[in-house]
């Protein structure tokens, strides 16, 4: 019986790339800011991440052509404005997008 390489009797595999461990005082801090800034914009789920934008002086959420190899969001300016850039391959209002959206946002809070 062939053993799947996702499911092995010897447990999961430890060779691969190690991680730096996040501080936890940082995920909490992050976590905290989050939920207070969704709060005072939006109420309760479903939030507009546009509106949780705006509330964080980012003008636009733009979806742009991808630079390098990872699919992802950055925070940028133009015309003097916060602008918040979105690969293009990421098609909007998925959990894809929404998820890139929010971690970038969830960044501009410990800023």
């Amino acid at each position: 019986m062939a053993v799947s390489p996702s499911i092995r009797p010897e447990g999961p595999r430890r060779d691969g790339p190690k991680e730096e461990g996040v501080d936890r005082a940082v995920i909490i801090q992050v976590l905290r800011r989050a939920r207070a800034a969704t709060a005072a914009v939006a109420g309760p789920p479903p939030v507009s991440l546009e509106r949780v934008a705006g509330r964080l002086g980012i003008a636009e959420i733009r979806r742009v052509e991808p630079v390098g190899d990872g699919a992802g969001a950055r925070l940028g300016e133009a015309d003097g404005r916060r602008v918040l850039a979105v690969d293009r391959r990421i098609p909007p209002r998925t959990p894809q997008w929404n998820g890139v959206v929010a971690l970038t946002l969830a960044r501009t809070l410990t800023i």
